[in-house]
């Protein structure tokens, strides 16, 4: 999350931390990948997923009530080639993140990351209700920009019978309230991707009921400190016309 004072990391069970910079070793992978594929031939995708960044980010408050997303509108009128990349992107993503775990990302990966179709996976966005309702309570205290948060929700890692490799992995990863599930399941079958369509749906994860109330809590703290900031700002004007009245 970026805050006024820099960027910070939140990891379950721990307090925030305050990070250098997006290029500490604090949120960077290991050496998962030589430097050939990290650089020269996953760069595609890494710059589809920045311009897909940049596009949530600048459109969080539409976003945050949609029922799906238009690629045209990321991408442009021949979205087809970055959308796949961007797909890529989190491929290579999810790949990464079994590798720094200790376990060999699925040939399926490969196979699709050199341009082969992906089977055994389902790569779809969603919106996060719990995020979404946080975001507009906030909003009550005065305009707000929902562009800081970027992360990773629980994933979860099933083994095969021997504990040897990764029988399957389901992972969520966000930017502001739009989220990507990868769920990869060995021999799953083909699944639903976002790159075969130009408007995939926002399938909405709703929030939990302790996620409502705190979103509650966190909206009447907000309309109570934009109250106080009203009065404040009233008693201060008050007091410069009672001075220039004197005066």
């Amino acid at each position: 999350m970026w805050g006024e004072e820099g960027l910070y990391l939140g990891r379950d069970g721990q307090e925030l931390w305050s990070v250098p910079s997006v290029k500490s070793s604090a949120v960077k992978f290991g050496k998962t990948l030589c430097r050939e594929c990290n650089n020269a031939r996953s760069q595609p995708f890494d710059e589809a997923y920045d311009k897909y960044a940049k596009y949530v980010w600048e459109h969080a408050r539409s976003l945050s009530r949609a029922k799906q997303i238009d690629w045209a509108d990321v991408y442009g009128p021949d979205w087809q080639e970055s959308v796949r990349d961007l797909g890529k992107y989190f491929i290579k993503a999810t790949g990464c993140w079994m590798a720094d775990g200790g376990f060999s990302p699925p040939a399926v990966f490969v196979q699709f990351l050199e341009g082969g179709p992906l089977v055994d996976a389902a790569v779809m966005p969603m919106r996060q209700q719990s995020a979404t309702l946080a975001y507009r309570a906030m909003r009550l205290g005065g305009e707000l920009d929902f562009d800081r948060g970027i992360g990773f929700l629980d994933g979860k890692a099933w083994l095969n019978s021997e504990r040897t490799d990764l029988a399957g992995f389901d992972q969520i990863s966000y930017i502001s309230d739009i989220c990507v599930r990868v769920a990869w399941h060995d021999q799953g079958g083909p699944g639903p991707v976002f790159w075969d369509t130009r408007v995939p749906p926002l399938t909405v994860m709703p929030a939990m009921f302790s996620q409502r109330v705190l979103a509650m809590r966190i909206g009447i703290r907000s309309l109570r400190e934009r109250m106080v900031g009203i009065l404040r700002r009233r008693d201060t004007a008050g007091a410069e016309r009672g001075q220039s009245d004197r005066e």
